[in-house]
């Protein structure tokens, strides 16, 4: 084995899979509280679910809002989800032999749907700039969908298969809202009020900027689609150089070293936590249980190796 790989240490996985698992409890925890997300008495989200609309545009209805934060909810949970899937992998026996590329996949699918909530509920925004980014994911899921239904070459509109709502029927319904809808040349990219929705790689720098991995805050994403999309130099991470064959061929050992599974555990598991506290801020709900988690999972963090 090369002198630079630190082998995997299981003990240490377990620990960081009990923090992994505290994540979804406290998501729940959180839920359960305000089952609607209808935040507390004087709280952003209380305050944003008032708002009728812009001048001039028939007044909406509560649900527009509503709808807002439930998909901040499905997001966050959808996060939650993955981050279980992490901590059942790297409890794996087999994880020695098979424990990277299916850990990045649902580190980076974890950060992906965090990222998401983050966005929705950022808290220096409007209650109308926080309904259109809403919108926009609504908008940009339907377009999706309709992108898939003409691969398959299926006849029907997305709405009629009952996978999507139709970007026709949204963008009908902005109009009524009063929201302005631009697009990009080829329609692929919509605009509501000047507020454009973020690539996701832009959403996951937005988010980590807010963890101990700020520094690192542009590579996560890179990293995590390099092992996902198997792009060589992304697999290659767990290769080190082997002994030459006897006609003097470079070969390579698979060779997992701890701290890249370390390193993709930790940033998802912060990540989680900064999307929650951002969540838990703008509800208006007690703060002192992600705060908790939050500071003993970075201390734990800071005792990985390097």
């Amino acid at each position: 084995m090369h002198t630079n790989v630190i082998p995997i240490n299981s003990s240490r996985l377990a620990l960081l899979a009990n923090y992994l698992d505290r994540c979804p409890a406290a998501e729940k925890f959180y839920s359960d509280l305000d089952f609607g997300w209808i935040g507390a008495e004087g709280s952003q989200a209380r305050s944003d679910r008032k708002y009728v609309g812009p001048v001039g545009a028939k007044p909406w209805e509560s649900r527009i809002l509503a709808m807002t934060f439930s998909d901040a909810s499905v997001f966050l949970s959808a996060s939650a989800e993955a981050i279980l899937a992490v901590s059942r992998l790297i409890t794996d026996p087999a994880l020695g032999e098979k424990g990277f590329v299916g850990i990045d996949a649902c580190c980076r699918a974890s950060i992906e749907s965090a990222a998401k909530a983050y966005w929705i509920v950022d808290p220096s925004v409007t209650a109308h700039d926080r309904a259109c980014r809403g919108l926009l994911e609504h908008l940009h899921s339907a377009l999706q969908a309709e992108r898939l239904a003409k691969a398959m070459g299926w006849g029907q509109p997305v709405n009629e298969l009952g996978i999507s709502e139709a970007s026709s029927d949204l963008e009908a319904k902005l109009t009524e809202l009063g929201v302005s809808i631009t697009w990009n040349r080829d329609r692929t990219i919509p605009t509501l009020d000047g507020i454009t929705r973020p690539s996701i790689s832009s959403q996951i720098t937005s988010l980590v900027h807010a963890t101990p991995y700020s520094g690192d805050k542009r590579m996560v994403y890179n990293l995590m689609s390099a092992s996902a999309h198997a792009t060589l130099y992304g697999i290659l991470r767990v290769y080190t150089p082997g002994e030459k064959t006897p006609a003097g061929e470079s070969t390579l050992d698979r060779n997992l070293d701890h701290r890249i599974v370390e390193s993709s555990v930790g940033v998802t598991l912060m990540s989680f936590l900064a999307a929650l506290k951002r969540v838990v801020e703008v509800m208006g709900w007690n703060a002192w249980k992600v705060w908790t988690l939050e500071n003993m999972a970075y201390r734990v963090i800071m005792e990985g190796p390097r």
